[in-house]
């Protein structure tokens, strides 16, 4: 017994990861094809001592044959048969074909736990991989299996072969042309990850989602899944959801009632149109890189009609400006989440016949249409136990009170949600350490002049909108155009300021209040008169000074003509520092 427990410690020192390094081996002709073996390497001392230790056992009722132990182990302490599928092996064999890879394996695939395919890039031309029966009832210990950038034609197996995928717990499947799967999930007893990420796929596996062990899902790039069914059963184990560039609409209410427990970190991003992070104004876009991007998400034809759509000029390339229209047609074209004004279904019922809301899912349904025109699905709003949620490139509007459900959140992502204009002052009283609203353009509630001052100051706004508001009335009145063009004139008119002086050149900015009654007494509409120069010279520090929120007056000389009055400078200069601001041209 004490020679069987020192061989067993001696094997598994042997086994160790840190013991054994790659070279090629040069042993006997049986091994000239190249094929990459382990050697010991570490500490020679240490190896030569464990060898004499191993060679001095004896244990004369076992007959073990000389064989060299380096075609026995493997780069982490497995056999060498079990490498060859791995995702290391399969970089450093990229010259070997991956039918040879298996004919390599031979007897051995009942032993293969790790099934790590990869390419560097996918070739259409090469024949697709068949994982079918024939294939798992070779392979049927697989626990692992990874395939990247490899084309897989056919991924099935039928439900009375279930057993040669029982051991399965981690199933990535990344850029295959793999637009179906016949399988069975939900006898996948083992199943903790499963990633499914740009494949064409236009419904889920069935049950991919209900394995009672599946704990982590990536549903990544999925551009043809415009729906998840309304009946989908999830994982009472389910703790990570990961949906980016997606064009789904909605959320099953099953995900608020079976994940709701475990479920801690929700992804729903839409998908982002071109140069999201900014583009240089010489950017040009060719067809090739235009279909590249988009592809997953149309047809080639349709993206074919939409490149020659706003290649305006017809040279093959899409220029700064053309890009700008392009991304504002693939950002309404494209399916995302947007405001809903669905009404609750009647089932076929009268509409003044009472209703009985019998179950929890019931209730989940009838909320769903009450919050729908924030255009955040309602199930969301359930999951109290979220900690990180992310909304990117999405068409909402607002985020509704309802977010006070999700007590837990810390992390609130909405970038690039360009439609989105207010947050419920809910959101200030949330534990949230990250609030991300990059690339916000039309939001309101906070103001950008809050939002730059960092999460510390929003959070703090958002918190005070809770406790009401007072009506400020109150603004700015900008007056701008040529020198000369009476803008000081009408300023004192404003003011009922009378003087038989003509008013002096006004130097820099002159900044007067004007208070305008109201009908009410003491109800006062009070406006900031800004009286901007009229001089050239002062035109690069103006910009600086034109707000947003103000109400403009544009003055001009009509004797002048308009193309001498300056009207284009101004109104271009407006519409680029305040868009949407009121223009008012006075002559």
């Amino acid at each position: 017994m004490r020679r069987w427990l020192d061989l067993s410690a001696y094997i598994t020192c042997f086994h160790s990861t840190s013991f054994f390094n790659r070279r090629p081996s040069t042993l006997n002709q049986v091994q000239s094809h190249n094929r990459v073996l382990y050697t010991c390497y570490n500490d020679p001392d240490i190896y030569t001592s464990l060898n004499t230790g191993l060679n001095s056992i004896a244990i004369k009722s076992t007959n073990l044959t000389n064989t060299k132990r380096e075609n026995q182990f493997g780069k982490y302490g497995e056999c060498y048969y079990c490498c060859l599928l791995r995702k290391d092996e399969i970089k450093e064999r990229m010259d070997i074909s991956l039918q040879k890879l298996f004919e390599l394996v031979g007897n051995y695939s009942a032993s293969i736990f790790y099934l790590e395919l990869y390419k560097q890039d996918k070739n259409i031309l090469q024949t697709g991989l068949i994982l079918n029966d024939e294939f798992f009832l070779k392979f049927n210990g697989l626990e692992i299996i990874d395939i990247k950038n490899i084309i897989i034609d056919r991924f099935q197996l039928n439900n009375k072969n279930r057993y040669c995928l029982k051991y399965l717990t981690y199933l990535s499947l990344e850029n295959n042309n793999l637009a179906a799967m016949q399988v069975d999930f939900q006898y996948l007893n083992n199943l903790t990850y499963l990633k499914l990420v740009d494949n064409p796929f236009e419904t889920l596996p069935l049950n991919c989602l209900s394995p009672k062990s599946l704990q982590n899902v990536d549903l990544s790039r999925l551009g043809r899944l415009n729906e998840i069914d309304p009946n989908t059963q999830f994982s009472s184990k389910l703790k990570s959801l990961l949906i980016t560039e997606s064009i789904l609409t909605t959320l099953p209410q099953t995900l608020a009632t079976d994940a709701r427990a475990k479920l801690t970190k929700l992804t729903l991003n839409g998908a982002a149109w071109w140069g999201v992070a900014g583009m240089s104004v010489n950017e040009v876009v060719k067809n090739d890189s235009f279909i590249k991007k988009f592809v997953a998400f149309l047809d080639d034809d349709e993206l074919e009609k939409i490149y020659r759509m706003y290649d305006e000029d017809v040279n093959g390339v899409l220029t700064y400006s053309e890009i700008n229209l392009m991304n504002a047609h693939m950002y309404r074209y494209i399916q995302r989440l947007r405001p809903s004004n669905a009404k609750i279904p009647t089932s076929g019922r009268s509409s003044v016949e009472p209703s009985n809301i019998t179950n929890e899912l019931d209730i989940f349904q009838q909320e769903s249409f009450m919050t729908d025109i924030s255009g955040i699905p309602s199930a969301i709003f359930h999951l109290d136990n979220l900690t990180e949620l992310s909304l990117e490139y999405q068409g909402i509007k607002v985020v509704p009170d309802a977010i006070k459900n999700l007590k837990n959140l810390v992390i609130f992502n909405l970038n690039y949600c360009i439609e989105l204009e207010s947050l419920s002052a809910e959101v200030g009283f949330l534990p949230l350490r990250e609030l991300n609203l990059t690339g916000c353009a039309s939001l309101k509630t906070p103001p950008i002049e809050i939002t730059r001052r960092g999460h510390t100051q929003t959070m703090a706004f958002l918190q005070r909108l809770i406790s009401g508001s007072t009506p400020c009335k109150r603004t700015k009145l900008m007056l701008v155009g040529l020198g000369g063009a009476g803008k000081t004139s009408l300023v004192r008119a404003f003011l009922e300021s009378h003087s038989d002086k003509p008013p002096e050149v006004t130097d820099g900015i002159d900044i007067v209040k004007w208070k305008v009654p109201l009908s009410q007494p003491d109800d006062f509409l009070e406006f900031s008169v800004w009286d901007f120069a009229g001089q050239s010279v002062y035109y690069h520090t103006h910009q600086f000074f034109l707000a947003k929120k103000a109400v403009y007056v544009l003055a001009w000389n009509i004797r002048l003509g308009a193309e001498h009055a300056g009207l284009d400078f101004w109104l271009s200069s407006i519409c680029c520092h305040a868009p949407n601001a009121p223009i008012f041209v006075v002559g």
